[in-house]
């Protein structure tokens, strides 16, 4: 079974990085619209589903990133040491508010990531000297490398399947399974000597790195930033697309960023009422797929598998 999903991903990997050569210019954007939804929904899924974190406003690191990439840029010209800026200053948020938020837990831990979430996005939009308020800041400009639209689909391919890889040997390391015991019961974490605190402080520093890459990664694919990207309605439509795709999975997110981003194209063409859509996805996933997509075809398989047993 394992050999037959290395072989499946392989061959996916494949066909993406050979899809320039069969699809047009707005299917590959679409695509790359997906790579950077979905590392950004893993980098929300780590600690949610894994650490049991209700982060309400991840928005904000992949934010901070994409503007601290186009604001190093464009004041001093570093491409390269922008796109490594832009990661670091997503951490130190993450540290910043870790260390006031690992301190509370369930619902005021997800209120308090709202509160900061929101007041970087109120600095954001209102600081139009500094930031282009709600203007924003268009036509950043990328590296030599990415100056076609097929080299800027590779690199966000490349950079997702990059985070992807380590996120997922993160999850399953020893640290990993730390996480996921703090995640499930914190006080049994406590009983065999873990520091729950410390675990969750630095299951949030890695939560805001990877969204911090996904920051990148967006610049790349858009060429722009606007407050939009740190703004709640940013971070609830991640949060839709884990629990559509399944949080206690790894493939969840990535799921739920494919089936999300196709609908909401598709219906983009015919309304703007895509939050609307997005709300009756959410009931209709919550009502008959309450593990997720990926959850619910794990669950029927081994429901399957176990009745073959007892029948045999």
């Amino acid at each position: 079974m394992r050999f037959d999903k290395k072989i499946g991903m392989l061959l996916i990997i494949t066909a993406a990085f050979l899809a320039p050569l069969v699809l047009g210019s707005y299917s590959i954007l679409v695509l790359s619209e997906i790579f950077v939804t979905a590392l950004f929904a893993l980098s929300l899924n780590f600690v949610l589903g894994y650490g049991g974190m209700l982060q309400f406003h991840q928005a904000v690191f992949l934010g901070v990133s994409a503007y601290a990439y186009a604001l190093f840029v464009l004041h001093n010209g570093s491409l390269i040491v922008g796109a490594i800026l832009g990661p670091i200053i997503a951490v130190l948020f993450g540290t910043v508010m870790g260390v006031f938020l690992v301190r509370l837990s369930g619902i005021y831990f997800g209120m308090l990531t709202l509160a900061l979430g929101q007041l970087v996005w109120a600095v954001v939009f209102r600081w139009y000297s500094f930031t282009g308020g709600g203007n924003g800041i268009p036509s950043i400009p990328l590296p030599g490398f990415l100056s076609t639209s097929t080299e800027r689909y590779e690199a966000t391919l490349i950079i997702f399947l990059v985070s992807a890889f380590l996120l997922y040997k993160i999850i399953n390391s020893p640290f990993g399974l730390l996480l996921r015991a703090t995640g499930e019961n914190d006080t049994r974490a406590e009983s065999i000597g873990a520091n729950t605190k410390t675990i969750r402080l630095a299951g949030l520093i890695l939560s805001s790195f990877f969204a911090g890459i996904s920051g990148i990664s967006y610049v790349i694919y858009s060429q722009s930033v606007s407050p939009d990207i740190l703004y709640w309605k940013k971070s609830a439509e991640i949060l839709v697309i884990c629990l559509v795709g399944g949080i206690y999975t790894f493939s969840g997110p990535i799921i739920g960023s494919v089936v999300i981003v196709l609908i909401t194209t598709i219906a983009s063409q015919y309304t703007e009422h895509i939050a609307f859509i997005l709300g009756i996805i959410l009931l209709v996933s919550v009502l008959f797929m309450p593990e997720g997509i990926v959850g619910s075809i794990k669950k029927r398989i081994g429901d399957r598998i176990a009745a073959d047993k007892k029948y045999k």
